[in-house]
């Protein structure tokens, strides 16, 4: 069983051989190669499933067990981060008590001043 496609210029001869012309004068087409074309169609379409299926879930379990890694570590971060903080926020009120204590050193040495002046207006008069 043959198909054949722009009859304008052919013969027998190239009608009983397996004969495609890339001119365009004839082109015939037997079972066998249209076995052979839809061996190949089937092949790509079989060949192209399987790589959007390895693509599809392979891939994307793998980047999965990544995004759980960067988030464990975003984790361990966000803890030593916080950790970090509070140390600081502790270390800042020490400082704010060393602070006031110093205020109150000052105080009391204004007040000291405050009666030395006093005591040397004193002595003046």
């Amino acid at each position: 069983m043959s198909i054949h496609v722009n009859t304008n210029f052919y013969n027998k001869e190239k009608l009983n051989k397996k004969y495609i012309n890339m001119m365009g004068d004839i082109l015939v087409i037997d079972n066998n190669s249209i076995w052979d074309i839809l061996k190949v169609f089937f092949g790509m379409i079989l060949g192209i499933g399987i790589t959007i299926v390895k693509y599809k879930y392979l891939t994307a379990h793998d980047n999965q067990k990544t995004i759980a890694e960067m988030k464990g570590s975003f984790d361990e971060r966000y803890k030593n981060c916080d950790k970090n903080f509070n140390e600081l926020i502790k270390r800042i009120e020490r400082l704010e008590n060393k602070y006031e204590h110093i205020d109150k050193g000052f105080g009391k040495l204004e007040v000291s001043i405050q009666y030395f002046e006093t005591f040397i207006k004193k002595i003046e008069k």
